[in-house]
């Protein structure tokens, strides 16, 4: 301990390294003060981090987070090396999702949070769990223009723009109370990303930190008045729909029984595909790009939303005027009366709130539930095909590829928008998309923290080339994470999606056409095998090999030859 707080000279590095280790290791050691154990700052995170349960941590070191990555060595946590900070925060988003439990990034400051924002920004707006630590300027060094490395203008400010707040702690005793502070939001309301700024002066050297056990935490009840009221509309309703939302994903079993007792159809929006399941009766699904979707929402005399904003990522095609009866169900109270106005308004966890309305409803439901369903299902799957028939076979194929608990993990691309259809999510599947933010290159490590979370849960990849492109290094990732992840890539030789719209708006095509690199040469370099299926049997045997390799499969599929 003399190295820390006797000697007059700053340990090394590797010094440094040594005496963490040993602090984390052996708590016998520790030195103790009226306000706590003397810890660095690095120190303080990993023992937060390992007090609110956390198990993988996503990044890349750097010379300003050596400090967490010391003590991160000598920790319960697994660190998994990634090849860009962008796929650090995307592979903790899928990691989110897929297990339902917060995931955490550790970054520099500057260019790693500024690499790893786009991912944040999907988890913001998509509704998921993902903290970044990152570190943050020295203190003595905030403001005073020395141009310091990696220092941004206002990192705080920075991250608050796309974050549900971004924090800089000042003292080592801050650390963990921000830490507690940022998952007993994640666990009690709505879920968002967060990010924590440490100064490198305070993650580097010792000070006084006092271990905060977290406190229980409580989900949020619904008022009983309001489950009464809600309970009576949903009784006198003759055409109840159900609509689920990314906030309903964790109530998955509690939407299929108060269905069943409403013998209600249930729609979903994209981000909520997976919240109930897709071979139920009563399921319609999503689409509400399509006229056929609104037309079987708007048609409902009684709409109960959960978890969504009703907001136009959700309709896709622009705000959608319900002027039926609302319910809605949310932990946020601001969303419930944004985008359309609740005749009753619901706060609370949508698992248990599901569950005391289906205990309150105490009355026989509509007894033509299924056949409304069937008929608004063949509605909608009809005008699906007007634009997306030429990718059924295809996905089809990959859906039948895949075991039925797998996860369909699927980019912003024209083959997602016009085949979702033809990829179910059965009732122990998952879904993953970036709906709301609608980034590129989020499917392949998005798969790659759903296989880490879930090792017994299979990946399937669906991405186009050009979405592709943004993130492939992190095959790399996957091979070492040993995951057999079947990446479908549907090659249309550039940005398909945009191409079209060009040319619907009268524009000629600009920018969307370009040199996609030999995929197969692009697997071998990053440690993948490659397949090119030229039939839809030979893309399921294809992806049905990959799920059983302990190494991704590139899987190419040439747009312009499938029909």
């Amino acid at each position: 301990w003399a190295l820390r707080s006797e000697s007059p000279r700053r340990p090394s590095f590797a010094e440094r390294v040594v005496v963490d280790r040993v602090s984390i290791a052996d708590e016998r050691i520790m030195v103790t003060g009226q306000e706590g154990a003397l810890l660095t700052g690095g120190e303080a995170v990993v023992r937060a981090l390992e007090k609110q349960g956390v198990r993988h941590v996503f990044g890349i070191p750097g010379d300003h987070t050596v400090p967490i990555y010391g003590a991160l060595g000598a920790s319960s946590i697994r660190h998994v090396t990634v090849r860009h900070e962008q796929g650090a925060g995307f592979i903790a988003d899928g990691y989110a999702r897929s297990s339902g439990q917060p995931a955490v990034a550790v970054t520099i400051g500057g260019p790693g949070l500024t690499n790893i924002a786009t991912a944040l920004g999907e988890a913001y707006a998509d509704g998921v769990p993902v903290l970044v630590v990152s570190a943050d300027t020295p203190t003595s060094d905030l403001g005073a223009g020395r141009d310091y490395n990696h220092e941004m203008k206002d990192q705080r400010a920075a991250l608050s723009a796309i974050c549900a707040w971004s924090e800089r702690v000042e003292t080592h005793a801050q650390i963990p109370a921000a830490i507690d502070r940022a998952f007993a939001g994640f666990a009690t309301g709505r879920q968002r990303a967060i990010h924590i700024g440490i100064p490198i002066d305070i993650l580097d050297t010792p000070g006084s930190v006092t271990p905060m056990t977290p406190a229980p935490r409580t989900l949020v009840s619904p008022d009983t008045a309001d489950v009464c009221r809600a309970a009576a509309l949903l009784r006198s309703a003759q055409r109840p729909v159900v609509l689920l939302g990314g906030g309903a994903r964790g109530a998955r079993d509690a939407a299929a029984r108060l269905a069943s007792v409403l013998a209600a159809p249930v729609m979903t929006t994209w981000s909520g595909i997976d919240a109930f399941p897709n071979d139920h009766p009563l399921w319609v699904g999503a689409g509400f790009h399509l006229q056929a979707a609104i037309d079987a929402l708007t048609s409902a005399d009684v709409v109960l939303a959960v978890g969504t904003q009703l907001g136009r990522s959700d309709f896709w095609n622009g705000a959608v005027e319900l002027t039926s009866t609302v319910i809605r169900i949310d932990l946020d109270p601001t969303q419930l009366n944004r985008n359309a106005t609740a005749t009753v308004g619901l706060l609370g966890d949508a698992r248990l709130t599901l569950d005391a309305l289906a205990d309150e409803y105490r009355a026989p439901g509509t007894t033509d539930g299924s056949s409304r369903a069937a008929k608004m299902r063949r509605a909608v799957d009809t005008e699906a095909d007007l634009t997306g028939i030429r990718y059924r076979p295809w996905l089809a194929a990959m859906r039948r590829g895949l075991p039925a608990n797998a996860a369909i993990v699927a980019d912003s691309t024209l083959v997602t928008y016009r085949g979702f259809r033809y990829l179910p999510v059965p009732a122990e599947g998952r879904w993953l998309y970036p709906n709301a933010y609608g980034t590129l290159g989020y499917a392949l490590p998005a798969a790659i923290g759903v296989g880490i979370a879930e090792p017994g849960r299979p990946a399937g990849v669906l991405i186009g080339d050009g979405g592709l492109l943004f993130t492939c290094p992190e095959l790399l990732t996957a091979s070492e994470q040993g995951l057999g992840i079947p990446v479908v890539v549907w090659n249309d030789r550039g940005y398909g999606c945009i191409r079209e719209g060009m040319r619907e708006r009268g524009v000629t095509p600009l920018g969307v056409d370009f040199v996609i690199p030999n995929l197969s040469a692009l697997a071998t370099a990053f440690g993948a095998d490659y397949a090119a299926p030229r039939t839809p049997q030979a893309l399921e045997a294809a992806v049905r090999e990959a799920v059983a390799k302990t190494t991704p499969t590139l899987i190419e599929i040439d747009g312009r030859d499938a029909r």
